[in-house]
């Protein structure tokens, strides 16, 4: 049984890895991870290569993966977790708001993204919920979901024909 604030729940351990091109946000990363004792760190990968390397052998429940990071993770990384890794749950932590390329992340089935600005509590809420198999997203990426869906509804509008 885990309490957290006044939310207690039962949580079994969570296998995360990595995937960032930046050292500093990586061991970030894990000095949160490593204050959970439910959630272990299971691997790290600091480009697509090693990602490929290690992914297998790990076998993480959630993959923490920064998808736009040149020379080192990109949008195919994404797809490739989900056509080869489809039980692991993808949690994107990126500095990218570029919407056509948020908009293509979250088509390969991404639970959580978030912004590489976001606090603490917000990555736990997202690592909670990408183990439970829900979504989480940070205010600013729900504002570019949302955007979508408004241009989806003013696009279905009724007009005659």
């Amino acid at each position: 049984m885990v309490v957290e604030g006044s939310i207690s729940f039962s949580m079994d351990e969570i296998r995360i890895f990595i995937a960032d091109a930046a050292f500093l946000v990586r061991e970030g990363l894990k000095a949160v991870i490593s204050s959970y004792p439910y959630m272990k760190l299971v691997g790290e990968a600091a480009n697509s290569t090693q990602l490929k390397q290690r992914i297998e052998e790990a076998k993480p429940d959630i993959v923490i993966l920064d998808y736009k990071a040149p020379d080192a993770f990109e949008i195919t990384d994404v797809k490739y977790l989900h056509e080869h890794y489809p039980t692991a749950s993808m949690l994107v932590i990126s500095s990218n708001l570029q919407r056509p390329e948020v908009l293509e992340v979250l088509e390969h089935d991404v639970k959580g993204f978030l912004l590489k600005q976001c606090d603490q509590s917000e990555i736990i809420g997202a690592i909670h919920a990408s183990a439970k198999n829900d979504k989480f997203f940070c205010g600013k990426v729900l504002d570019i979901i949302l955007e979508r869906a408004r241009e989806e509804t003013e696009d279905a509008a009724c007009a005659p024909t």
